[in-house]
């Protein structure tokens, strides 16, 4: 799936002494001339708490709680933590729920918390979904796909 973003009549900065080519994103720092990003994903099987890191589980989650882990390689480009958590969520049965956070190398990253993954990198978004709910998840990325201006991403 590719996503191409941009805004139309925007003005050219360079007019204004602003040549930059940074322009608004969530943080107000966007990179316009970004490269193309493809990344790929998996979604592993929904884990009771006791299976998901304990940086995960920022306090004791009741039993009556699942998690979707969601494997993300990046192949090529660079996108942030931060995105990945910010803007996916995970969809099952009638319930859609936001990232609780994401791990790269044992390092566990969450909102507002910016990190660079660059092409090589694989790092896992963590869900928490209801243990009644049904059907099989889907990663919802639309927010994620507007962020990039060349955005591919990949089911495995």
């Amino acid at each position: 799936m590719v996503a191409l973003a941009g805004c139309a009549g925007a003005e050219d900065d360079s007019e204004n002494g602003n040549d930059d080519n940074t322009g608004p994103g969530p943080d107000g720092d966007q990179d316009l001339d970004q490269d193309e990003t493809t990344i790929s994903y998996s979604i592993d099987d929904l884990q009771p708490h006791d299976d998901v890191p304990d940086e995960i589980v920022d306090h004791p989650s009741p039993d009556d709680f699942r998690w979707v882990p969601v494997e993300i390689t990046v192949e090529d480009g660079t996108i942030d933590a931060a995105d990945i958590h910010g803007l996916t969520q995970i969809e099952i049965g009638d319930s859609t729920e936001a990232t609780r956070a994401v791990s790269v190398d044992g390092d566990y990253f969450e909102t507002g918390d910016s990190h660079d993954l660059e092409a090589g990198v694989e790092a896992i978004a963590y869900y928490r979904v209801s243990a009644d709910a049904d059907g099989d998840p889907e990663w919802i990325t639309n927010q994620l796909e507007n962020q990039y201006a060349e955005l591919t991403i990949e089911a495995e």
